[in-house]
């Protein structure tokens, strides 16, 4: 038998049955005993730790541990705030790509006449809703909405036959519907108050109404197809009502000049508000067999890139 010095702590090696076995020393026992006890006190002071963040009781299967909640969620902030800003960034991005659709269509209808601009919605009834989408995203900018002097100035009449050219969503109808005959035109029927038409073409008879409307919708290089169309369905002595943007009116004698030309007489001018002019107009006669478009006399209403 092989022997060691014991004041070392150093394990006896002895021979049997089983051969080799080693014999533990109270110096290894007291050792394992130390690490332990270290071990422990390092756990307890990570779970009184967990506790006092509000985590719940850590539970072990198979030798795995499970993770609370709280755990988990500690662990989350980073990966999730990734995500959380990309997210972000897509409904930016999702934005401009609208915004960019939206000044497209805008250009195209102010830049081509009444017609084209009726056949293109046709083919893509959906180019018709994204306008209107980022026509509304800007009305909400607006001061006023010229609409809506509309609507108060014929809640406090007697009943009109009124056609509302270019309505958009034919608010004017859902507003004062119920009071007047509102016939709604506008190049897709956005609902069932609308007739999709052209509006240099609408499906009323000669002399069968009261009042025309124009809310910021002598968008064609043509225009002015629009106003003796407007001309055409007044009776005599019937009522045109413009609201236009001012920045478009290059010459405001000249525009009020090519109107009267269609057989009308301006009544009003309203100037006060700096964005829009209102204008009414009262029908004299019918329209000369001959005339000019006189796309010159409105400028495109283009909106700038934000």
């Amino acid at each position: 038998m092989k022997q060691s010095n014991r004041g070392e702590g150093i394990a006896k090696v002895a021979k049997g049955p089983l051969g080799n076995r080693t014999r533990v020393t109270k110096a290894d026992t007291a050792q394992k005993a130390l690490k332990l006890k270290r071990l422990k006190a390092l756990l307890n002071s990570r779970d009184d730790a967990l506790q006092k963040q509000g985590s719940s009781k850590r539970a072990g299967v198979g030798g795995i541990t499970v993770e609370s909640s709280q755990q988990r969620e500690k662990l989350a902030p980073a990966s999730e705030s990734a995500s959380t800003q990309m997210s972000a960034l897509q409904r930016k991005m999702k934005q401009k790509l609208k915004g960019a659709r939206f000044r497209w269509i805008n250009e195209t209808m102010y830049t081509t006449t009444g017609e084209k601009s009726f056949e293109m919605v046709q083919k893509d009834p959906g180019i018709f809703e994204e306008y209107h989408q980022g026509f509304a995203a800007q009305v909400d900018k607006w001061p006023i909405n010229p609409l809506d002097v509309f609507i108060e100035g014929l809640r406090g009449r007697a009943h009109l036959v009124v056609a509302d050219m270019g309505c958009g969503e034919a608010r004017l109808a859902a507003a004062v519907g119920k009071q007047h005959t509102i016939h709604s035109f506008d190049l897709v029927a956005h609902n069932k108050r609308i007739t999709a038409c052209n509006i240099a073409n609408v499906p009323l008879c000669n002399d069968s109404v009261d009042l025309v409307v124009f809310c910021l919708a002598l968008m064609g290089t043509d225009f002015i197809v629009f106003v003796r169309e407007a001309n055409r369905i007044l009776r005599q002595n019937g009522e045109l009502k413009i609201a236009e943007v001012v920045s478009r009116i290059s010459d405001m004698s000249a525009f009020v000049e090519a109107l009267e030309e269609q057989g009308f007489e301006l009544i009003c001018k309203d100037t006060t508000n700096k964005m829009f002019v209102l204008l009414e107009l009262k029908k004299t006669g019918p329209c000369p067999t001959s005339f000019s478009t006189r796309p010159d006399l409105l400028k495109p209403c283009l909106y700038k890139r934000r």
